[in-house]
C-alpha cells in the first residue's frame, strides 16, 4: 500500500492507503485538468520513488517505470521528461517513455510492461478504454504486482475495472 501522508486521504480508502499490484484510472478535464491529472501521476511516481512504499518488508527503491503515451498528440503542458523525474526524486535511468500511434498501441504497451518483471509502474495516457481493456490490465496487474494506472482526459468517467479511480 502506498500512503499519500495524508491522515484523510489515506482513511477514507479501505486499504489505508493507495493499493499497489492493480489498476488506477486518473482523469483529467480539458488541458489545466489534465496538467493537474499528470501533476498527481508525477507525485504518486515522487512517493513510490521516495521509498515511502513497502510491499512486505521491502521498501521499493529503483522504481523503473513505464510511460506511453501517444505519438502525435498535441500536448500544451509538455510532455514526460525523464532528466526531470530526476527532480522527483526517480533515477532517469529507471524511466521508459514510449509513444503508440493510437489508444490501441498504449493499451498494447501497457498490457506488455505489465508482463515484464522489471518494471514497477506502468502508465499509459488514453483518450478512451473499455470496460474490458481496462479489466485485461487489471488482471495483468494483479497476476505480476506491477501497479498500472490509466492517465486520461475527459469529464465523463464510463465504467471501468479500475481499483481506484481520480477525477483530477
Amino acid at each position: 500500500v502506498l500512503t499519500f501522508g495524508q491522515p484523510a486521504i489515506d482513511m477514507a480508502l479501505p486499504w489505508s492507503g493507495l493499493p499497489l499490484g492493480c489498476l488506477h484510472e486518473i482523469v483529467g478535464q480539458g488541458t489545466s485538468g489534465f496538467a493537474a491529472a499528470s501533476g498527481f501521476m508525477c507525485a504518486l511516481l515522487d512517493r513510490l520513488g521516495g521509498g515511502e512504499c513497502d510491499i512486505g518488508d521491502m521498501a521499493v527503491t529503483g522504481v523503473t517505470v513505464l510511460w506511453c503515451l501517444q505519438a502525435h498528440e498535441v500536448r500544451e503542458h509538455g510532455v514526460p521528461y525523464a532528466p526531470g523525474f530526476a527532480a522527483l526524486g526517480l533515477d532517469p535511468a529507471h524511466t521508459i517513455v514510449t509513444r503508440g500511434r493510437n489508444d490501441t498501441d498504449i493499451l498494447w504497451a501497457m498490457e506488455e510492461g505489465l508482463r515484464t518483471p522489471e518494471v514497477g509502474v506502468v502508465i499509459g495516457e488514453t483518450s478512451a478504454v473499455d470496460f474490458t481493456y481496462s479489466r485485461r490490465l487489471q488482471l495483468a496487474a494483479e497476476a505480476s504486482g506491477v501497479t498500472a494506472f490509466i492517465l486520461r482526459r475527459g469529464a465523463d468517467m464510463p465504467p471501468s475495472a479500475a481499483v481506484t479511480r481520480w477525477r483530477v
